[in-house]
């Protein structure tokens, strides 16, 4: 398999996690609210930060993977949304 195929579906790979990874929330933000107390459009704020906050990383790995390489980057990120993703799913409760 050519080098440049093998970017395309790395590419793809990370495009549609990212995506998941995006909208996903939404489906858990009724129980948020619910669980919380607090109402819909005040629970909406946590889709809203957290994409504030994506942005700004995607900024800061852009330069790092300037400075260090993007396959190196690449990978650490993929590390990174791996662990968070099991952490999140291995969710104890919130006590």
């Amino acid at each position: 398999m050519s080098d440049r195929i093998k970017a395309l579906i790395a590419l793809g790979i990370f495009t549609f996690m990212s995506t998941l990874d995006g909208s996903i929330v939404n489906i858990a933000l009724p129980t948020m609210s619910r669980k919380l107390h607090v109402s819909t459009s005040q629970i909406t704020w946590v889709v809203t930060i957290y994409l504030i906050v994506i942005s700004a990383i995607v900024l800061i790995f852009g330069r790092l993977g300037d400075l260090i390489g993007k396959s190196r980057i690449a990978r650490i990120g993929w590390g990174i949304f791996i662990l968070g993703s099991a952490l999140a799913g291995l969710n104890f409760g919130w006590a």
